[in-house]
């Protein structure tokens, strides 16, 4: 059987999704705090600020440690980095234009999980609240990367062993069930180093190999903590003034939080899209598992699926985190999900776990993509609990009794109610996971 090693290194370049380099030698100016006209030059009333709109970020400085601080991770950077530069421009080759479009490039394509289209779209970017609000949601997603999948591997642990997490250590991670915002940075940055505690204590397995590099460092107010604790402080010095740093500070402090976590290059995530059954008479049982590979570097052909015989089956509709091949991926649903699976619609839409309303027994959650201080709320995904969703629990308590457990109203008009019953398996895993780690709530 095909244990699918996954390639990282192709970049999408459908409609919608071409990777366009906008790079020039200059670098970003200084911020001035002014509220007027002055020679020629245009303030931005509303944030205080000063756009030079003809100047664009180079991001030479992340492009150059990142892609330095990944080679270990990738065969093509390493390659580029010993083969392509030339000896004699060794120690400044990022302000050759030649070599830094090759870097981003290559940046890009290096993360097939949550941060390759954020790269993209931070490298191309040319004004300095949207600088802002992709490095603030680069930093968060990529923590709930971490936070989520520390979090499902947990969950797949023996009862015993999630019986001897702490009351000190569970009562940090319960926020992340009970909230009703999402949460903040600073919490998920505390989160995690919560998590690595509890795998260290429970002598477990980490979902990142590469962690086992991170351990001192995550204890007391190590330098990670500091980076990501200096990054929400960014926001909330936004929230009381409507100050924004410079381009370059965001910059160098986004820069040291990415090479911290250069391992990241070397994982995939997948959508698995669908799992069929194959058994013919005298042939071995088969499964045809179908999957899209997410970020910018999917396939040149169609929307990016693939298909792959296994052995066994897979969670229908997961997100997997992958570090070498398919089989062993980590499953991350309900984290992280693609909500177009579950509506059986072929492109990808990755959402992430955002907060909870346990009255109302809501589920919200964000779009990937979603960037802080746009209004982008259309985008979120609300998966509620009502009289519809409880019918269709009536209706599958009432189909696995049956003899025959017929679905085929529920596959009427289109698959309506059966795309409805998706979601309240969402719902219902999200709540599976809870009561793992917390019990049954008194009614």
């Amino acid at each position: 059987m095909s244990e699918d090693p996954i390639d990282n290194n192709i970049i999408n370049h459908d409609e919608g999704n071409e990777v366009v380099m906008h790079v020039e030698n200059q670098q970003a100016k200084s911020i001035l705090n002014i509220e007027k006209n002055e020679g020629g030059i245009h303030n931005t009333n509303i944030y205080n600020t000063i756009e030079r709109k003809e100047i664009k970020p180079a991001n030479k400085y992340l492009c150059r440690n990142l892609i330095e601080a990944i080679q270990e991770y990738s065969p093509k950077v390493k390659n580029f980095l010993e083969m392509t530069i030339d000896d004699s421009e060794r120690a400044n080759w990022e302000t050759q234009d030649s070599y830094l479009n090759k870097a981003k490039d290559l940046l890009i394509s290096s993360y097939a999980s949550v941060l390759g289209d954020f790269l993209r779209k931070i490298i191309g970017s040319d004004k300095q609240r949207d600088y802002f609000g992709l490095s603030q949601a680069i930093t968060k997603r990529t923590l709930q990367l971490l936070c989520f999948s520390f979090v499902s591997s947990l969950w797949d642990q023996p009862k015993e062993k999630v019986q001897q997490i702490t009351p000190e250590q569970l009562k940090q991670l319960k926020k992340l069930f009970y909230t009703g915002v999402e949460p903040n940075i600073s919490y998920y940055a505390d989160l995690f180093r919560t998590l690595v505690t509890i795998f260290g204590q429970l002598q477990l397995e980490y979902p990142f190999e590469e962690i086992k590099t991170m351990e001192d460092d995550l204890n007391g107010e190590n330098a990670f903590i500091g980076i990501c604790k200096s990054i929400d402080a960014f926001r909330i010095k936004f929230g009381e003034n409507e100050t924004m740093p410079s381009i370059d500070e965001i910059e160098k402090t986004l820069t040291s939080f990415l090479v911290t976590l250069n391992f990241l290059a070397a994982y995939k995530m997948v959508s698995v899209k669908d799992i069929g059954y194959e058994s013919v008479r005298k042939n071995s049982i088969q499964f045809v598992h179908t999957y899209s590979l997410l970020g910018v570097n999917k396939t040149m052909e169609g929307d990016g699926q693939k298909y792959s015989y296994q052995d066994t089956g897979k969670n229908t509709d997961a997100v997997l985190l992958i570090r070498d091949k398919y089989p062993d991926g980590l499953n991350l649903f309900p984290f992280i999900i693609d909500i177009n699976a579950l509506r059986d619609q072929r492109l990808v839409k990755i959402c992430f776990y955002a907060w909870n309303d346990e009255n109302d027994k809501t589920l919200v959650y964000y779009d990937l993509n979603k960037i802080p201080f746009e209004d982008n709320d259309e985008s979120d995904v609300t998966i509620e609990k009502n009289k519809e969703l409880e019918e269709i629990e009536n209706d599958l308590i009432a189909i696995y009794k049956s003899s025959d457990r017929d679905i085929t109203g529920l596959k009427a008009n289109d698959g309506e109610k059966y795309k409805k019953m998706k979601l309240f398996e969402v719902y219902n895993t999200f709540q599976d996971a809870k009561e793992t780690f917390f019990g049954i709530a008194d009614s």
